[in-house]
């Protein structure tokens, strides 16, 4: 009897030291391993922050004032698609560190064009029969799904006033698409759409987000660059 509590005793004294030791570097090194974190973090966040030199051949990287004019649309869009790029560049260049984003009078611009938009729709996702109810009873409207294609070409320069001229420092075609869902929903005795709407927020949407990613584009390419 008193052997097998003996060996019983020891069983759990083999098994329990095991994980105490355990817990003992799990609160060892658990300061550790978040300090590290902390470490890693600050270093992304210095990334993300990187500072950039817009002047090639400078000793050394300075603070800049940079203007920003509202982009100037070469393209057979007319749909304000100008100021939702402008205001993404202006964002994303503003949180570059030594980057300020003026108005005017600045020594360096950077100017954009838009060359190129169109949207096009590609296969329908959906089509068939929607029921639907309102005052007059039942009624029947064809519904469609398709899906639409948002693409967009720029032309980006970053200019330099040097003496009342200016000096080209930096050239980019950047181009990019968006695809986005478009509901048309057809009257059965007008046949006219009855949701134009949602599909222009839909496309507003696509825009900004490929006007994001632009602007994200033009940050990468220049570090290549320079």
């Amino acid at each position: 009897m008193l052997s097998n509590l003996r060996d019983l005793w020891q069983a759990r004294a083999q098994m329990t030291f095991p994980r105490a030791f355990s817990l003992v570097l799990r609160a060892r090194y658990r300061g550790t391993l978040l300090l590290l974190l902390l470490i890693l973090s600050g270093c992304a966040y210095r990334v993300a922050r990187q500072e950039l030199r817009l002047v090639p051949g400078e000793s050394e990287i300075r603070n800049y004032q940079l203007a920003i004019p509202v982009f100037d649309n070469l393209s057979s869009r007319t749909s304000g698609s100008e100021s939702v790029l402008t205001d993404a560049f202006r964002s994303r260049w503003a949180r570059v560190s030594n980057v300020s984003i003026v108005n005017s009078n600045s020594e360096l611009f950077l100017l954009g064009k838009i060359t190129e938009w169109s949207l096009n729709s590609g296969r329908d996702l959906f089509t068939g029969t929607a029921v639907t109810q309102s005052f007059g009873g039942l009624s029947e409207l064809q519904s469609s799904v398709a899906n639409m294609v948002l693409h967009v070409e720029i032309k980006v320069e970053l200019l330099r006033n040097v003496g009342g001229a200016q000096q080209v420092i930096w050239s980019k075609t950047l181009k990019g698409s968006k695809s986005f869902e478009a509901y048309n929903r057809l009257d059965e005795k007008s046949g006219s759409s009855s949701s134009p709407m949602i599909q222009e927020s839909r496309e507003r949407l696509a825009l900004r987000r490929l006007a994001e990613d632009l602007a994200n584009s033009s940050i990468e390419s220049f570090r290549e660059n320079f």
